[in-house]
């Protein structure tokens, strides 16, 4: 729950968020009160977290984790050696979630293999893959019935590269700073909404950062400055780009009800 608030506190009293084009009902209530009341970016409808079966093998060495948004639904992806768990989560309406999910794999080399996925639990779906060196793809196409859905792709580097200790180095570099300006996107699948910005020092930013104070799992290096992490309990899946000095300059969170796109400045 404290990580959760961190996360809706991102955006500071003052500023400003404008919707554009038709949003369903549920998001328009949602996004009025975002204009009247500072922002936040927890739905009106709360986020299912849909729990996976206990009977999931544990993964096999390194894991790399990676999500997307598509339309109203998050799915993401546990990839490690050999094998590839898939989740998917929408918002909780009380009704039962039922969710359909094909995936395929593209490799390197641009050749496409579909995947054998068996179910692991309600919106969860696993199976083998035979990872290739370097770029693959996940090819989705994802059925949610009355939850806007459809194709979307999850890259998936491999092999992985941990880093376990560049979180802590990011957080070092950007609690030292002064000043950071952030200029942040959020959408549900439900309308388009302007970017808004902000200002606040080091010390401040961290304070709304939900893996501040732990949590964080299977940070991986991608390229030669993209981090990749997750905090699994509460379905948040982060990917950084950073500079030479780890400082943040772009990143994307890929939450249960929400996409945000961040852009950061260093004055």
């Amino acid at each position: 729950a404290l990580a959760q608030a961190r996360l809706r506190r991102t955006r500071p009293a003052g500023t400003t968020t404008r919707l554009l084009g038709r949003a369903a009902g549920v998001e328009t209530a949602l996004l009025a009160a975002v204009v009247l009341v500072a922002a936040t970016i927890t739905s009106v409808t709360p986020a299912r977290l849909v729990p996976a079966s206990s009977l999931l093998a544990a993964p096999v060495g390194p894991t790399v984790r990676v999500a997307e948004r598509v339309r109203q639904v998050s799915v993401s992806a546990v990839a490690s050696q050999g094998r590839v768990e898939l989740h998917a989560d929408a918002p909780d309406d009380g009704r039962p979630l039922l969710i359909g999910l094909t995936a395929q794999q593209r490799t390197p080399a641009g050749r496409t293999v579909p995947l054998a996925l068996t179910r692991c639990g309600q919106a969860c779906w696993t199976g083998p893959v035979d990872w290739a060196t370097g770029g693959n793809d996940l090819l989705l196409q994802v059925d949610a019935g009355r939850w806007q859905a459809g194709p979307t792709s999850l890259p998936i580097a491999w092999p992985v590269t941990p880093a376990p200790g560049l979180l802590g180095r990011v957080q070092t570099a950007m609690g030292a700073r002064t000043a950071i300006d952030t200029v942040e996107t959020v959408t549900s699948g439900f309308g388009v909404v302007l970017p808004s910005s902000s200002r606040r020092t080091g010390k401040d930013f961290l304070s709304t950062q939900p893996w501040n104070e732990g949590g964080a799992t299977d940070a991986v290096l991608v390229g030669r400055r993209t981090l990749l992490f997750a905090l699994p309990a509460l379905g948040y899946h982060f990917t950084m780009v950073l500079d030479a000095s780890d400082r943040i300059v772009s990143e994307r969170i890929v939450t249960p009800n929400h996409l945000l796109t961040r852009h950061y400045r260093y004055p």
